[in-house]
């Protein structure tokens, strides 16, 4: 007993000395070493190009945490002297935001009114969100969703958004951001951010995407002017039943937060929660457009390479790849009309591995929902070519994504794991996704 109670008393003496060390502005590991650790944090977020690449910035907030008021000004000034629009400088003005109170509001203010007289607001949108929400007043660029506060739409028809980051700072204060920076290689903006949870509050898995930036232009916007991109909902968040769902848009005027695995630690303009409903695909189809749809099915190729054609079947765009008389394209033309034959078929014995592996794709390619191509022995040697255009921007100028194609050896067939993937397709029709509505043919109506 007396050798635990020297324990307790020498854990006490410890910390009474950290927390002195902490007064007198010196922490375990140095200011130095402390400000390498937020250049390492920014350069796995700032330059992340796949969700992969981000690093969490929660260990960094905990030791922030533990500086003296003076060193987190330092830190702070030192990240913003290396780069000023480092994300670890968000890190830093959490940690002021936490602490909150009238000191901390002269210093945001001192640096926002530096950084708008220095060069018209650049790099200030953080610091002046950090000031607002100290002074417990309403962010200064909220994003502004278009339309009503609630967005209905049928499953595997999420539609573009228009959001505007405006400047409705209370106090009109200008604010510089970064605009564009994101045309090479994406179908998305690479600074937005669509978080979406599903009626239980659990987030739903954002897409990844690889992405190779581009030139970006530093914008300043005065008070009530926006700025307008288009959002389609797909490009960020793949939807995969129907239901009642909530999504908040984000954007950070410097940091990539489309490609990095979380924005904890990162200071985000956002939007308001914004409803969304989600119904079920309804597919109106006969007896017979069904028998039609389920023999193309057995006449897909039994052995070779499976081909997939993703977006819209365009005959002049991937007719040589697919030729339009083909089963998998006479399939792919029907559309929705032909997914519930589909699903009857990669869940029954008919097909072989191959054919599986072609129904399976072309699930994918007809409703971009339970993608076959990462998963190991389902799908085996494939080419997937996307036919169509996807348009980002808004007014002022959009661009465009093109015909793409990717082509892999993949694993052997496994008809195990073939059947273990299947079973995601099973929902669709036990759970109602879809629902279909059965009619008489003109041939049945004329032989009633």
């Amino acid at each position: 007993m007396t050798h635990l109670r020297g324990l307790f008393l020498a854990a006490v003496f410890l910390a009474i000395v950290s927390a002195v060390a902490r007064a007198d502005g010196t922490t375990g590991r140095s200011r130095d070493a402390l400000v390498d650790e937020l250049k390492k944090y920014e350069e796995g977020n700032w330059d992340a190009t796949t969700k992969s690449a981000s690093v969490s910035g929660k260990g960094l907030l905990d030791e922030l945490g533990g500086l003296a008021d003076k060193d987190l000004e330092e830190v702070f000034d030192q990240i913003g002297e290396h780069s000023p629009e480092s994300p670890g400088r968000d890190l830093c003005l959490i940690e002021m935001i936490r602490r909150g109170g009238a000191h901390w509001e002269a210093v945001l203010r001192v640096r926002n009114d530096a950084l708008v007289a220095k060069g018209g607001a650049l790099h200030n949108v953080g610091v002046l969100t950090a000031l607002r929400r100290v002074q417990k007043k309403e962010d200064p660029l909220p994003v502004l969703v278009s339309g009503k506060s609630e967005i209905r739409f049928r499953l595997g028809y999420a539609p573009q958004i228009t959001a505007n980051l405006t400047n409705l700072d209370p106090d009109k204060s200008p604010a510089g951001l970064y605009n564009g920076g994101d045309y090479r290689a994406a179908s998305r903006h690479n600074k937005w951010r669509l978080q979406i949870t599903d009626s239980d509050g659990q987030s739903l898995t954002e897409r990844e995407e690889f992405d190779m930036g581009g030139f970006a232009t530093m914008e300043v916007l005065e008070h009530h002017e926006s700025i307008a991109v288009s959002l389609p909902i797909g490009a960020y968040v793949q939807i995969s039943r129907p239901g009642t769902y909530t999504m908040t848009v984000l954007f950070h005027p410097e940091v990539r937060i489309a490609c990095i695995g979380d924005v904890e630690g990162l200071i985000c303009c956002r939007s308001i929660p914004i409803k969304l409903i989600v119904e079920p695909i309804t597919i109106e189809t006969t007896d017979a457009e069904q028998a039609r749809l389920a023999s193309l099915i057995l006449k897909l190729p039994d052995k070779g390479e499976v081909k997939i054609v993703g977006g819209v079947y365009v005959p002049e765009t991937v007719g040589k790849f697919l030729p339009a008389e083909s089963p998998a394209a006479q399939l792919k033309i029907a559309n929705w009309k032909a997914v519930p034959a589909l699903i009857a078929a990669v869940d029954g014995e008919a097909l072989n591995p191959t054919q599986r592996a072609w129904a399976l794709g072309l699930l994918f390619g007809i409703t971009d929902q339970n993608d076959p191509m990462e998963a190991p022995g389902v799908i085996g040697p494939f080419e997937y070519q996307h036919s169509g255009t996807v348009s980002l921007g808004g007014p002022g100028g959009s661009i465009s994504v093109g015909q793409m194609s990717i082509s892999r050896s993949g694993d052997p067939l496994d008809p195990k794991a073939q059947a273990e993937f299947t079973k995601s397709w099973k929902p669709w029709i036990e759970k109602g996704y879809i629902v279909v509505k059965k009619h008489k043919s003109p041939d049945e109506i004329i032989n009633r």
